[in-house]
């Protein structure tokens, strides 16, 4: 649509500069230098836009012009700006009595470029289908003409009954409805209706028109789910203009609504990508590690024990990574959680320690950990994403010192007042090269590297993405305070609940190893892949727990119906049967081995896989590459559920 703009104003040189500004917006523009011809350019052309200098040359200035515009027909809602200098005489309330609609420095006419681009797109026609209820033909007919006119399609009705059958078998994208209506169905009873249904259908902007203009009226109707009003008597001139704003913020919030569904599915098909991927790199990374784990126990020449804990190191950098790329992908997708159980603080930090005391001792530094007096043995929180949050910001630490040492400390804040919950205070300061002041701010970002002596050191950039992840779901907060040349130090506060200490038994006893017996243990191995077999077998075998294989669920469950098995260690994607419709299958056979207990094993580390193994039935759930240490921990786990003190079988 072209919009005609009307100018006067008496500097040659400023309406050069205002053609070159409506020309860029792409508005049509006669422009005069006096307002004596301003009757013919009125008469010749219609105008939906004025622009007027403050002083004309002739005996009237730009407010006794606008005065006159507003006088004549179709100019009484017509925006008109006016264009002053600093220090004029005219004062606002002088420029809005006459009529004007805003007011522009002449010389700084960037603002007025905004106003025009924003009036542009108020005239731009808004599509859609108007649902109109009046039951007074004198003003129904006026009303549907504006409407057509304004580019919008319009179905009138006079009474609420026809309008609620209407809007019930078409979809409309606005209701413009009196009130009072004749009839059983008023206009609020109406809106009512519209209001109960729920969903998108209900949530269709609604206009009233009421002949009482006043507070309790307009708070009724706000209340019963009006989104604009407009009082009797009707200008229409004010319905397009809230129907236009209505239509557009719709259109707007479906436009975001339908971005925001797109960017939810990218992200969720990225996801659905990494973990495609984690699984594919998963599989041949259980038979590494696995054989390497197992190979670890034999005897061995020093040299090749050394090679042999890089190649393990390298490998368990390797799953890391792809657990900090998952990790960053699930929280972008609010599916990152803490999972809050019994947990041993000083443990966890011991074992952190113990993992990268190696790499310390190689680089000559000290690395310390100490504790507060009143730091408790048992807390409630997440093990593995403390462990992350220590490992990543320890690993850091030490990779970033070259001399000296790193020292990290542990206290505990009991808790104040009624809360049952503590502060668990964390601190690592190492004595490493610092960071550049400017770069505190982003070095939690993901894939931020200071430079490229921090680049060449190795890593990913995700660590302190993953700890700031971990930190912030945790409800804690994470800082660093640092100087170019005398170390960092990192601190995090975490919110916690301290436990008593007699639950640290139960905690401690399910993570001891268990010997097993004679055939105690009788597994059924559901594997497709063979060396994943040759790594599980190897490690069952170490252990003297007896096992056969079975090739998928449809193999696993002809074995179960010929052999009596205790315990079934299941992969969760195979050819012909997967691991999940066996277990749901086991589950529902009604048979003697129904209640026989269940360990998924599944090269997915995602959260909804694990979930997806408890609801096909399974008991555990280990994610590959399967260790030694992390199968006898699982098959502890069984034994203590599948026997009692005196080694009877539970039926569960």
């Amino acid at each position: 649509m072209i919009s005609n703009v009307l100018t006067i104003e008496g500097s040659t040189t400023q309406r050069a500069v205002l053609e070159r500004l409506f020309s860029s917006v792409g508005m049509n523009a006669v422009l005069l230098d006096n307002s004596d011809q301003l009757d013919a350019a009125l008469s010749e052309t219609s105008f939906d836009f004025i622009c007027l200098a403050m002083q004309l040359p002739g005996p009237r200035d730009g407010l006794a012009v606008c005065r006159y515009i507003r006088e004549q027909p179709g100019y009484q809602y017509t925006p008109i700006v006016l264009l002053t200098t600093e220090g004029a005489a005219a004062t606002q309330s002088d420029a809005f009595s006459a009529g004007i609609t805003d007011i522009f420095n002449r010389h700084e006419l960037v603002e007025l470029g905004a106003y025009l681009t924003r009036h542009l797109e108020r005239l731009r026609p808004v599509e859609g289908c108007v649902l109109y209820v009046e039951d007074s033909k004198s003003q129904q007919l006026p009303m549907i003409k504006f409407l057509n006119d304004a580019g919008l399609s319009v179905d009138a009705y006079e009474t609420g009954e026809a309008a609620w059958y209407a809007f019930q078998n078409r979809h409309y994208d606005l209701i413009l409805t009196d009130v009072v209506l004749a009839g059983d169905i008023s206009g609020l009873q109406l809106v009512h209706k519209i209001r109960r249904i729920g969903g998108e259908k209900g949530d269709v902007p609604i206009i009233a028109i009421t002949g009482f203009d006043d507070s309790a009226r307009r708070i009724e109707l706000l209340q019963r789910g009006v989104n604009d009003y407009v009082s009797k008597p009707v200008l229409p001139m004010e319905v397009i203009v809230r129907v236009r704003t209505l239509l557009r913020n719709s259109q707007l919030i479906a436009q975001l609504k339908d971005q925001n569904e797109k960017i939810e599915q990218q992200s969720k098909n990225q996801l659905a990508f990494l973990a495609s991927i984690s699984h594919d790199v998963r599989t041949p990374l259980n038979g590494i590690l696995g054989i390497l784990d197992l190979i670890q126990s034999d005897p061995l020449s020093e040299r090749h024990q050394e090679l042999l804990a890089i190649a393990m190191q390298s490998g368990d950098h390797l799953v890391s990574i792809i657990d900090d790329v998952l990790d960053l992908s699930r929280a972008e997708i609010e599916e990152f959680h803490v999972d809050f159980r019994p947990m041993m603080i000083k443990k966890i930090a011991d074992n952190v320690i113990q993992n990268i005391k190696q790499q310390a001792d190689k680089k000559n530094i000290r690395l310390t950990l100490s504790y507060s007096d009143n730091m408790p043995d048992l807390m409630l929180g997440d093990n593995k994403r403390f462990y992350q949050i220590l490992m990543n910001l320890i690993g850091n630490a030490v990779k970033f010192t070259e001399q000296g040492g790193v020292e990290v400390m542990l206290d505990y804040l009991p808790p104040e007042g009624e809360t049952q919950e503590g502060v668990l205070q964390g601190s690592v300061r190492d004595t490493g090269r610092g960071i550049p002041q400017v770069q505190c701010d982003t070095i939690f970002n993901k894939f931020h590297q200071v430079d490229a002596v921090a680049r060449s050191k190795g890593g990913s950039g995700l660590g302190l993405a993953i700890v700031r992840t971990i930190v912030e779901t945790w409800g804690g907060t994470l800082g660093v305070e640092s100087k170019l040349g005398e170390g960092s130090r990192f601190w995090f506060h975490l919110p916690i609940e301290a436990l008593p200490d007699n639950e640290e038994s139960k905690v401690t006893q399910s993570v001891q190893p268990q010997v097993f017996q004679g055939d105690e243990l009788r597994v059924l191995m559901v594997e497709d892949n063979n060396v994943n077999q040759l790594v599980t077998g190897s490690m069952l075998d170490k252990m003297s727990v007896p096992y056969r294989v079975a090739e998928n669920g449809q193999e696993a469950l002809t074995m179960l119906d010929a052999e009596e098995y205790n315990l079934v260690i299941m992969d969760c994607l195979m050819p012909i049967m997967d691991g999940y419709e066996a277990a749901a299958s086991i589950r529902h056979s009604k048979k003697a081995y129904e209640n026989i207990y269940i360990i998924a094993l599944t090269a997915s580390a995602m959260l909804d896989e694990e979930r997806k193994c408890y609801r096909m039935g399974m008991n555990d759930f280990v994610a590959k590459p399967l260790l030694f240490d992390t199968l006898v921990r699982a098959l502890n786990k069984a034994y203590s559920v599948i026997y009692t003190s005196d080694k009877k079988l539970v039926h569960f």
